[in-house]
């Protein structure tokens, strides 16, 4: 049996067309179109918009319902109150949004599955989407993950019941075990932490992480393919989050889903899957590489306690030029050895600038200091302009001015 379709269209007439071929060649017989309006600042949206929704033009027989705003309600309001609506009509739903072109066979895909797994609470989604490898080999048509991935995908009423689009709990959830369980390392506690964090306090105008949030807490696991079957289409300026090139995520091919299915024989994570998808997808690796790479800057500052005396540089009033992070590496090198800095520096003062770590931050026309050592935490080539310019500045004072890359 067909299943209804929630397709979700903005202010892309060309995308949305290429998505709703594919969806009048599934022909479902019910079909809901969510819509935002145009915003107000945004020079010719709401003729877009208009172009985006003419688009939809339904020649097979279906029961349409069109879930328009004509105000714009902003990602996070619109997407999940639409999806609210829907759920209240229907028990189950395929969705799409207008970017995501979908292989014919995703919707046999998703049909089997919502059926197979409509009484078991333990899954929460089934997406269409495989980020893995090209050697990525399974035996069976798909596995188990805690990553709903939304670029075309399904769900039912109950489970998106569970959806927190406020993510009222996560306070306490940040600091539970069961968070710390889903943790595999520090590196992605981080990662995640900061997103929710955001998420939580409004910065990011969203629904999915939101969405996956829920999955989480809930302890609900979403179904992934053994091969892409929806690409994304949508990486481009003028798309609301997926604005820059991707090579790991945009375009990917799509591949014949093999019918019928193959079930596991058990639920079970896969582990390895998910660690992919977290190192590269999600960019944890990054962090990872940033704080070896940040290691790596504490080594060298160690050497710097083993190649000068220390208790001689220290005998003048010291002064960090930089409040970036190699700024504070640098002042955490120096408390963690004993140590402390007079002054953070920088070249013109902000009102939200005024003091780091509990350190004051001030100008170099501040500094009055006849003898005094000013490291310079700046990397690339802007050291040395920023190291000529206090030469200038200091010329006539007992203060020596050197990079942090002289300690070497």
């Amino acid at each position: 049996m067909k299943k209804p379709v929630a397709f979700i269209i903005f202010n892309r007439p060309d995308t949305t067309a290429i998505v709703f071929e594919k969806i009048r060649k599934y022909a479902p017989d019910q079909l809901f179109v969510i819509a935002d309006g145009p915003r107000a600042h945004k020079k010719d949206e709401a003729q877009l918009c208009e172009k985006t929704r003419a688009v939809l033009q339904v020649n097979w027989d279906c029961d349409v319902t069109y879930i328009y705003s004509e105000e714009n309600l902003g990602c996070r309001k619109r997407i999940s109150s639409g999806l609210d609506e829907v759920f209240s009509y229907v028990e189950d739903a395929i969705i799409l949004e207008d970017d995501c072109v979908p292989h014919e066979d995703f919707f046999a895909y998703c049909e089997d599955l919502l059926d197979y797994y409509k009484d078991d609470e333990k899954i929460m989604a089934i997406s269409g989407n495989n980020f893995q490898t090209d050697d990525f080999e399974i035996e069976e048509s798909y596995y188990f993950s805690i990553f709903p991935h939304c670029w075309g995908w399904a769900t039912w009423r109950n489970s998106w019941g569970k959806m927190d689009v406020e993510m009222k709990s996560w306070p306490n959830y940040k600091v539970s075990g069961d968070f710390d369980q889903l943790c595999y390392d520090v590196f992605f506690k981080e990662y995640w932490t900061t997103i929710y964090n955001d998420t939580y306090l409004g910065k990011i105008d969203t629904w999915d992480y939101q969405w996956t949030y829920s999955c989480w807490y809930h302890k609900g696991l979403a179904i992934l393919p053994n091969k892409n079957l929806v690409s994304n289409i949508g990486f481009r300026e003028n798309a609301t989050h997926t604005t820059s090139e991707n090579k790991l995520l945009e375009n990917l091919p799509t591949f014949k889903m093999n019918f019928p299915l193959k079930h596991p024989t058990c639920i079970k994570i896969n582990f390895e899957a998910d660690f992919y998808v977290s190192e590269n997808i999600f960019f944890v690796n990054d962090l990872k590489e940033r704080a070896m790479t940040d290691s790596m800057k504490i080594k060298l500052f160690k050497y710097l306690m083993d190649k000068n005396n220390l208790e001689e540089l220290f005998k003048n009033k010291v002064y960090i030029f930089g409040t970036a992070e190699l700024g504070e590496i640098i002042n955490s090198f120096f408390k963690v050895n004993g140590y402390s800095i007079e002054k953070f520096m920088v070249n013109k003062l902000s009102e939200n600038n005024q003091e780091l770590n509990g350190i004051e931050v001030v100008e170099p026309t501040r500094l009055f200091e006849k003898e005094a050592k000013i490291i310079v935490s700046i990397e690339g080539n802007h050291d040395k302009e920023i190291i000529a310019k206090l030469k200038q500045i200091f010329k006539e004072d007992r203060v020596e001015i050197f990079s942090w890359k002289d300690f070497i």
